[in-house]
């Protein structure tokens, strides 16, 4: 009887140990990936926080890059005049005897001089400064908060293991000093801690003020500078298209009223049977007419064409670019700058052509000028 009671303390004992000891070991395992999953999010927000932070940074970019256009377009403005008054000297005031040059200094400076003197120029231009210098400090902000959330977010995650050990792991559990192995390279890659870690990092920081030798950039070893290019490649690509490409065309025959009527009024009409004339307005806004002639002969034909075109355009253009400037000796990624022009064109085209055909059975001679 004490033997047999002996046996069935051992096997309890056994059982309760096996049990413990599974329930330890499930224990363990819920432990681990808690951390796993505490630590992937709170990296995770730190990431996402990031990436915020950059398209932030990026409209604001962009931001500057219109403030730029708006300048030149103020400037632009004021010049516009002096466009007015450089035809008048050399087209129109010539063909009207002077008579057209105090009107037309009287509406350059009407329209565009004093008001563009007066009030665009300063206060665009002080827009510029005081909204460039603003977005600047911002950008720095997100730059301060970006890296102080991603280091408090490094530290932050060692803690977590601890925690999560004391929540789901039973008593006097630790991290193995194989999971530390394990956990050093993953955070020098994710805290851009320069070790020779698998793969590399996963974020990287770049700073304005690091400088790259100039011939070691034109050799193609950038350094931080590729991380400001990418960066400058993303503003360019985000631009709008007051920024990108701004601009408007004015032609004699280009509204669409006119160049439908003319088009549908146009087209092809013969005033008998081998007389026929057309006119049409093309893409460039040039009006065209053309006529031509078809003579049959008893054993030849002659067909003939005349066509010639004209026209005036008025096209303004503009732009804004974010463009590397380096210096002499050193690249560094406060070299990237933005530039804006601005510039109105009057464009004049005008040609022509002649075309004649001798038309036989078997032969055909063609003539062009």
């Amino acid at each position: 009887m004490l033997l047999f009671l002996g046996l069935l303390c051992i096997a309890l004992n056994f059982l309760y140990k096996q049990g413990r000891i599974t329930s330890d070991k499930m224990e363990m395992q819920n432990a681990a990936d808690a951390i796993a999953y505490s630590i992937s999010v709170t990296e995770a927000r730190d990431l996402n926080f990031a990436a915020y932070l950059n398209r932030a940074m990026v409209a604001n970019e962009v931001a500057i890059g219109q403030l730029m256009g708006l300048v030149s377009w103020a400037f632009h403005w004021n010049s516009f005049a002096d466009f007015l008054m450089f035809y008048d000297t050399t087209v129109i005031g010539p063909s009207t005897l002077g008579i057209s040059t105090p009107i037309m200094q009287t509406i350059t400076n009407a329209m565009f001089r004093i008001p563009a003197q007066s009030f665009f120029i300063p206060f665009l231009s002080a827009l510029a400064r005081i909204g460039t210098t603003a977005l600047h400090v911002i950008n720095k902000f997100y730059g301060l908060a970006q890296f102080g959330y991603h280091t408090v977010t490094a530290i932050f995650s060692i803690g977590v293991i601890n925690e999560m050990l004391e929540q789901n792991a039973p008593a006097g559990a630790r991290i193995s000093e194989f999971g530390i192995a394990s956990l050093i390279p993953h955070f020098a890659s994710y805290g851009s801690i320069a070790l020779p870690v698998p793969g590399g990092t996963f974020t990287t920081s770049y700073s304005p003020t690091k400088t790259v030798p100039r011939a070691e950039y034109d050799a193609g070893d950038k350094g931080e500078i590729e991380g400001y290019e990418r960066f400058a490649s993303l503003i360019r690509d985000s631009r709008d298209p007051f920024t990108m490409q701004r601009g408007w065309e004015f032609g004699l025959f280009t509204l669409p009223p006119v160049k439908d009527g003319i088009n549908e009024i146009g087209q092809e009409k013969c005033l008998d049977p081998v007389v026929c004339g057309s006119a049409w307005v093309d893409d460039d806004g040039a009006l065209h007419f053309k006529l031509g002639y078809d003579w049959d002969l008893a054993l030849f034909g002659v067909e003939w064409s005349i066509e010639f075109y004209f026209g005036i355009n008025l096209e303004r253009e503009g732009g804004s670019e974010l463009r590397l400037l380096p210096q002499a000796a050193t690249v560094s990624g406060a070299d990237f700058n933005w530039s804006s022009a601005d510039t109105t064109v009057l464009a004049a085209m005008a040609g022509g052509a002649f075309d004649i055909r001798v038309l036989a059975p078997n032969i055909m001679v063609k003539t062009s000028l």
